[in-house]
């Protein structure tokens, strides 16, 4: 062996450098991957939902509901002053046994507004789908409407009636197509 001017190789210490930093990045790594796959699979899920049946059910339910809604609001507003109009607007909302009904008896809606002499505004305040079959385009739905009737002189009384509208689809959209009055426990 001979000896040359070179330095006899040193040895290298131990860092004590904390692993805390690579740890601390790898868990962000590891959430990061895992809040990404949590975003995907939920929002897949939503966009399935939003085109499954479910939905299109519901918005069936809430189109009907909301017809049924405004059926029983012009359905019980009438003036004197304005029965023809009145009675026009009933027409708008109805179809089928109940549109049939009204053109029927339209000269003695007339004649019996007219001689009244009061006018009635609806309000409807609550209303829920009872039931509803799409693929035959018909629904029950049960509206609870506030009723003010102004006589020609007196004060004005409000009393709330309960309502069944039988609802049909139509080209224009949910009509009424019957209406009756449905008192408490039946």
């Amino acid at each position: 062996m001979t000896l040359t001017d070179e330095a006899p190789p040193t040895v290298a210490e131990p860092t004590t450098a904390s692993p805390w930093p690579r740890r601390i990045a790898g868990a962000a790594l590891v959430f990061a991957l895992c809040g990404i796959l949590c975003a995907a699979a939920f929002g897949t899920v939503l966009a399935l939902a939003a085109t499954s049946d479910q939905a299109s059910l519901a918005r069936a339910r809430d189109a009907v509901q909301q017809a049924a809604q405004d059926a029983a609001g012009v359905l019980n507003t009438l003036s004197p002053q304005d029965a023809d109009a009145g009675l026009d607007r009933w027409e708008q909302v109805a179809t089928g046994p109940l549109l049939a009904e009204l053109q029927r008896s339209r000269p003695a809606f007339v004649s019996t507004i007219k001689q009244a002499q009061r006018s009635t505004a609806a309000k409807p305040v609550y209303a829920a789908v009872e039931s509803l079959d799409p693929g035959a385009g018909t629904a029950s739905v049960l509206v609870s409407t506030d009723i003010t009737t102004t006589p020609r002189t007196g004060e004005p009384v409000t009393n709330r009636q309960r309502l069944e509208i039988v609802m049909t689809k139509t080209d224009q959209g949910w009509k009424a197509s019957g209406v009756r009055v449905v008192g408490v426990g039946q």
